[in-house]
């Protein structure tokens, strides 16, 4: 079986093509490694939707302050969100196509979330 099956993601297309220099290989798994949170995807997948602030995001998510806080920091950290003047957060536009392949991405029913 493919991995792609084996992991539940066969209607998504890898975004990467060719071999990774060992610079682009470090970047990629700090931004996965950053990624790996439920929460901090699900606050990618909504501002891929929308602009929002803190606040919006916590009752929506329902998540604590500080959590959403810790979350929006990482992401920013990570250069896949920016912040207005406003309060409200978004997804950079340099990365929304990456970040519209993330979001896309869900397993499908027949894959557990065990290993």
């Amino acid at each position: 079986m493919p991995l792609s099956e084996h992991v539940g993601v066969a209607r998504c297309k890898v975004p990467i093509r060719g071999p990774l220099d060992a610079d682009a290989a470090r970047l990629l798994a700090t931004i996965l490694r950053g990624l790996g949170n439920p929460g901090r995807l699900r606050i990618l997948a909504m501002l891929h939707m929308a602009p929002a602030t803190a606040a919006q995001l916590q009752l929506a998510l329902r998540l604590e302050p500080g959590t959403i806080g810790n979350h929006l920091r990482a992401l920013r950290g990570l250069g896949l969100i920016t912040r207005a003047s406003d309060g409200t957060f978004a997804v950079c536009e340099e990365q929304l196509d990456h970040v519209g392949w993330l979001v896309a991405c869900r397993p499908s029913s027949s894959v557990s979330s065990r290993p």
